[in-house]
C-alpha cells in the first residue's frame, strides 16, 4: 500500500483523508451538541467507528513507512 502513496499526488490523497477526518469530527460535534439525549449513545458510537473509518487508510500508509 505504501508504494502507491510515496509520489505528491499520494501525499495530497493522504492529507485530503486527515483534512475529512477533522472535518467529520467536527461536524458530529457541532451535531452532538444539538441532538436529543437519548441519541447521543448513539452519535458518540457513530463518530468513532466513522473517524477510524475515514482515518484508516492514513494510518496505514503512515505505519507502513
Amino acid at each position: 500500500i505504501a508504494s502507491r502513496f510515496d509520489s505528491i499526488s499520494g501525499g495530497i490523497v493522504i492529507g485530503f483523508r486527515i483534512v475529512i477526518t477533522i472535518v467529520f469530527i467536527g461536524a458530529c460535534i457541532y451535531t452532538y451538541r444539538q441532538v436529543r439525549i437519548n441519541l447521543k449513545k448513539f452519535l458518540i458510537k457513530f463518530v468513532i467507528l466513522g473517524a477510524f473509518y475515514i482515518a484508516s487508510m492514513p494510518l496505514i500508509v503512515i505505519l507502513a513507512n
